[in-house]
């Protein structure tokens, strides 16, 4: 019976002596057990409870009971005839209570269901399991909270004491505590947590208030985030929707128009003109040198080859330096090079000059950390078990990197206006 309170919608059935009907049914292992019942023999059928024929008519009896279908015991021959006339009294013998969770003001109580008779061929069975969750009868419920964690729930110590009772104060939480309490008729002290945390998991077991449902010293808690491990301990209810974590920036800003003449290219790019100019300009002065020191001629120095190529890129030629067919072709193929180049740096540069660019918004993790210089923070009642777990155990490298840089606090300035650092 250790694991029947993890199996609360289980039907419970026991058979016994009269006597031992609170115990078997009060017994702490049947604490969450919604439908229980036990059937008292009387003394003479409990001692004949181990007779073939009694045994198997029970079995059937039960059978019937847990499908609400209408009981009849059939005995065979066999059967002594004194047990057949115990089962024909009034309590045929055998008296029904069952368990009920909230009857005794609140508390779990046996009640002796009256005037049932199961060998009679109109046993109610479908009135054996009655047990709502609609009225709670006034039962006291223990609810747990580690922390303030406004607007979600928010409270007063009476005491500074950790783990003292606090009363509760506006907040989402809150109201629906107290809607609940008002449908349901329950009463509820709020205490919180002794190390004032959700809890962490250390083999198996949990501290703050997941400790304290996993040891069901508390029925519930205020609000909790979910994680695998804590699922494994306790079942979570979504009473409003997740709040998620969000990066939170400055607005897109216009960019400066001076960086227009750069933006049509990116680094990269300028980065290989630069180089194709400084390689192109050195081939065609070895060229040059080249044929001048086989077929003479005018010579030609290797600043007016890189004069000439940039000179061709802005459009604005210099003389050309070339004085052999191998030196025109390759001034020839650069300067088709420098038609491409230059017609699609004048349309984009007419583009960024009519529409004017923005800063680029943050919309992932990989985005924040690629911001060259970039800080980011958050404050410290953020950094709770759970979202701690999340960034240190989290696979994505990128993840982890954001909660080893995370800086944590705030500054108040007047007008509680709160800005991270």
């Amino acid at each position: 019976m250790s694991g029947l309170w993890r199996l609360p919608e289980t039907v419970v059935v026991a058979i016994g002596g009269r006597a031992g009907a609170r115990a078997v049914l009060l017994h702490h292992s049947l604490r969450n057990t919604v439908h229980a019942l036990y059937l008292a023999l009387d003394h003479a059928l409990y001692l004949a409870l181990d007779h073939p024929s009694l045994h198997l008519a029970l079995d059937h009896a039960l059978y019937l009971a847990l499908d609400h279908a209408p009981i009849h015991l059939a005995l065979n021959h066999s059967c002594p005839p004194h047990l057949g006339k115990l089962l024909t009294q009034k309590d045929g013998g055998v008296r029904v209570y069952r368990r009920c969770l909230y009857c005794n003001n609140g508390d779990p109580d046996v009640q002796l269901l009256p005037n049932l008779n199961i060998y009679s061929p109109d046993f109610p069975g479908d009135d054996l399991f009655q047990e709502s969750f609609q009225d709670f009868t006034g039962n006291k419920m223990k609810i747990a909270t580690p922390t303030p964690y406004f607007p979600y729930v928010d409270y007063q110590r009476v005491r500074e004491t950790p783990g003292t009772a606090v009363m509760l104060t506006d907040s989402l939480d809150a109201r629906l505590i107290h809607t609940f309490a008002h449908k349901l008729n329950f009463t509820f002290d709020v205490h919180e947590a002794v190390n004032r945390t959700w809890g962490v998991e250390t083999n198996g077991t949990f501290t703050g208030t997941i400790g304290l449902l996993q040891r069901e010293q508390m029925e519930f808690s205020t609000i909790t985030a979910p994680t695998a491990k804590r699922l494994k301990a306790v079942e979570y209810l979504k009473s409003y929707p997740s709040d998620p974590f969000a990066i939170a920036s400055l607005k897109p800003t216009l960019r400066p128009k001076y960086l227009a003449l750069i933006r049509p290219f990116k680094g990269e790019l300028w980065v290989g003109l630069v180089v194709s100019v400084v390689v192109w300009g050195a081939t065609l002065w070895l060229l040059q040198r080249a044929w001048q020191k086989v077929a003479g001629g005018r010579r030609v120095d290797l600043t007016s080859s890189l004069l000439f190529g940039f000179g061709a890129l802005l459009q604005n030629l210099p003389s050309d330096p070339s004085v052999s067919v191998s030196g025109r072709m390759l001034v020839g193929w650069w300067l088709v090079f420098c038609l491409i180049v230059t017609t699609g740096f004048s349309s984009s540069l007419m583009a960024h000059l009519t529409v004017q660019g923005r800063s680029r918004p943050l919309e992932t993790f990989q985005d924040l950390v690629n911001q060259p210089g970039w800080r980011w923070a958050t404050d410290s009642w953020m950094m709770t078990e759970s979202v701690v777990d999340y960034f240190v155990k989290h696979p994505n490298p990128v993840v982890n990197h954001v909660y080893y840089k995370m800086e944590v606090g705030y500054v108040r300035f007047p007008g509680n206006i709160y800005v991270l650092t």
